[in-house]
This record gives structure tokens, sequence and C-alpha cells, in this order.
């Protein structure tokens, strides 16, 4: 099964992919209950749900190829630059899964701690902290014929193209379908409409038929 983990930012204009895979991924989501205490009856708790999920990843940046899993492998310090660039902007970024945990969250950068160890000169390790990001703005209110209809802020009316030509780090027809079709389980039918097979590895300016 193709595992990988790629972040991107600013609706995917830039992306990168982990190149060394971590361990093992860690999801937790705290509960919100509270408890209190209450005169002749004693401590209670008031359910209240679930947080927004978190999770960290924790891994390096290495200086060579030996445990390298992407398709690109840059400077560690180009990994941490553009992390903290994220971060610095106060925006949310994306979180894309592939493997036996398929998801693709936007998700806030909580923390992100990073150094280098004496024993790899160059090689950074690090421990990424993420929350999903809820997208939240008012709702603008429209008249269709004659009925009062709410609209989100954030929708779009984006449509299909009939094509698309890949830029760098989109490799895979689930990183396409998820992309431009909404859902990364359409990667096998988009792969039979350009005539491959779903593991075909792509490649930067390559055309891919949409619809």
């Amino acid at each position: 099964m193709d595992y990988r983990i790629y972040l991107t930012f600013n609706n995917e204009q830039e992306v990168i992919e982990l190149p060394v895979l971590p361990e093992k991924i860690e999801i937790r989501r705290d509960g919100s209950n509270k408890t209190y205490d209450l005169l002749n009856t004693g401590e209670i708790n008031v359910i209240r749900g679930l947080r927004l999920p978190e999770l960290a990843i924790e891994s390096y940046f290495p200086t060579d190829g030996i445990h390298v899993t992407s398709e690109a492998l840059f400077e560690p310090v180009y990994y941490v630059g553009k992390i903290l660039k994220w971060a610095g902007t106060c925006r949310p970024i994306r979180l894309t899964m592939t493997g036996a945990i398929e998801l693709s969250w936007p998700v806030s950068i909580e923390s992100f701690t990073y150094s280098e160890s004496g024993g790899a000169v160059g090689e950074i390790s690090y421990r990424l902290e993420l929350k999903k990001y809820i997208f939240y703005g008012p709702a603008t209110v429209t008249d269709v014929n004659g009925n009062m209809e709410a609209k989100k802020a954030r929708e779009t009316s984006f449509t299909v193209p009939e094509t698309v030509t890949l830029r760098q780090n989109e490799d895979t027809f689930w990183i396409i379908a998820k992309k431009y079709l909404g859902s990364g389980n359409k990667a096998a039918a988009l792969a039979r409409l350009n005539n491959m097979s779903a593991g075909t590895v792509l490649f930067a300016g390559q055309t891919i038929r949409l619809r």
C-alpha cells in the first residue's frame, strides 16, 4: 500500500512531501466534558462531546536518500523554512495522508520543534503538532424564487476542467482525484479514463484527463 504524507499551503500552491515517514501516527481526540460539585449531590460530569482531533508527527529531515520514501528530496533547512513560513502566516495548511489511514484535513500548526543531533551532521529531527481546522465565517442570504436561502461564505462554484497539466508533487492518481474531483477514492476510475493503472507514477508537465 502506497503510504505518503503531504503538507500543502495556499490551496496546494506550495507542497512538501515528508521524506521519511514516521514510525507511527497517533490521532488524539480529547473530551470537552465538565465536572461540577453540587451541594448534597457531589461531583457530576456534564458530557459535551469531543474536541477537534490533534495529531503529532515525529521524524527527521535527512541529508541522504537511504530511508527516503518521497519522490523528491531537498535539504533539511528547506523543509524547516517552509513550515516556519506557513506557521508565520497564521493560516491553516492541509495535511494529506495516503495508506491505511486516508485523510485530507485543513489543520493549524500548533507546535513545531526541531533540532540537529551530533550523530548525523546536517540532519534535522522534528516534532510537528497539528490540529484539525474548521473554516468558519458569516453566511449570506439570497432570495431564490421567493425563498430565502443561506449560503456559506466559503462555498465556491468550482468547475472540473477537461484536463489538467500536473505540477511538482502531483504524482499519483490519488492526489489528482482528491484535489480536482473531491475524493481520492476516484483514483482508479480516473486512471482508467487515462488508460493507465492506479499505481502509475505521474510526472510534472504531464496532461491528465479529468472527465
